[in-house]
């Protein structure tokens, strides 16, 4: 088929998601019918084990899909995590994208969401990758752009506020993997090959390193003042397991060694104290699940860095711009900070190297 629009391949990730069944097959009716001319729709699964796998397959054969959509499944032999089960179905994506979007299977796009996205990016080719106003069940923001402070702590922009307060497009440090574009250029570009996220990781911290890649190679990170999806969230891991803390200590680990941060001794200090305190609490509760214990993660995390030997310059990209003396605040001082940081506009908090104030992207609101 002969399309004049570019190509995209919807990524949209599965595993053990019976429980939530309902939210699944909205999102995964909101990806098959987006309203975009030619697109492709990899549906893949990381080897689940509760029946949803065959549910997926038996609403593919009765959603139906729009014209131009073409369907991929891709079953995986096991459950390889948000990161490995991505790049798979980023290998296995049609060569013709120019674009690779990210869907959860939790989020639930709204139909014209694929086609304001594409169009900015159209817009704007310094533009490496972009998302929308994503919005929690309750309709309040859940993320509107994502930033990464020199504490390694993820913020998301107007969390919790109304989609009514981004008004224009600005740029941030990374998009939320929940619902996100990328330009495959932008990706070859940053050195990630034929994979979108680094294969040592599982799950956390995968998002906000491909952001930073993308501005350390000369590429920006932008948010649209439209709104683009539904999240649910917390849907995979719950919302606090010790497996998810055993990856996300990892993750935040990795990067805080790779990163350049002001603050690099002191993170490595504090995400040490975190990691023994909810250690001692896994072992209290028999929490851990076969040797994952938060500590390990801070353990494996520096074994990866030190093989990595990765540099990622954080002030490339826009950062939360701290005053000096936010250095000497306690843990939970600068959570207030972070907390503050999230209810005022993005473009008067946060900077980025080469430019007084953070400017909003030269495309079009659309």
């Amino acid at each position: 088929m002969v399309c004049g629009a570019p190509y995209v391949s919807v990524i949209w990730l599965n595993y053990n998601s019976y429980g939530i069944r309902g939210v699944v097959r909205e999102s995964l009716r909101s990806a098959l019918w987006l309203d975009y001319p030619c697109y492709e729709l990899i549906v893949v699964d990381n080897a689940s084990s509760d029946g949803s796998w065959e549910l997926i397959n038996k609403w593919l054969g009765e959603l139906g899909a729009g014209e131009g959509v073409r369907v991929k499944r891709l079953r995986l032999s096991r459950n390889y995590g948000f990161v490995g089960g991505n790049n798979f179905a980023y290998r296995f994506r049609d060569r013709r994208s120019k674009y690779v979007v990210l869907l959860n299977n939790d989020a639930i796009a709204l139909r014209d969401s694929l086609r304001r996205m594409v169009e900015f990016m159209e817009g704007d080719p310094s533009v490496g990758a972009a998302q929308g106003v994503i919005l929690r069940p309750g309709l309040k923001v859940d993320s509107a752009g994502a930033f990464v402070t020199e504490f390694m702590a993820s913020l998301h922009a107007y969390s919790g506020c109304r989609a009514s307060r981004v008004r224009r497009p600005f740029y941030a440090t990374y998009a939320s993997g929940a619902y996100s574009i990328y330009r495959v250029e932008a990706l070859r570009r940053a050195g990630l090959g034929d994979r979108l996220f680094d294969w040592e990781f599982f799950a956390y911290h995968d998002d906000n390193v491909l952001g930073l890649r993308l501005w350390q190679s000369g590429y920006r990170v932008a948010v649209i003042p439209h709104v683009t999806a539904i999240h649910v969230g917390n849907a995979t891991f719950g919302r606090y397991t010790f497996k998810r803390l055993y990856h996300s200590i990892l993750g935040v680990t990795a990067l805080n060694e790779a990163a350049n941060s002001r603050f690099k001794g002191l993170n490595r200090l504090l995400i040490l104290l975190f990691a023994l305190r909810a250690s001692l609490l896994s072992l209290a509760t028999g929490g851990a699940s076969r040797g994952q214990t938060p500590i390990k993660g801070f353990i494996d995390g520096l074994r990866i860095a030190a093989r990595k030997r990765e540099k990622i310059d954080l002030y490339r990209a826009p950062i939360p711009s701290y005053p000096p003396w936010i250095t000497v605040l306690s843990t939970v001082m600068r959570r207030l900070m972070e907390r503050y940081l999230l209810k005022i506009d993005p473009q008067e908090a946060f900077r980025y190297r080469g430019s007084p104030t953070l400017p909003p992207s030269p495309a079009a609101n659309g």
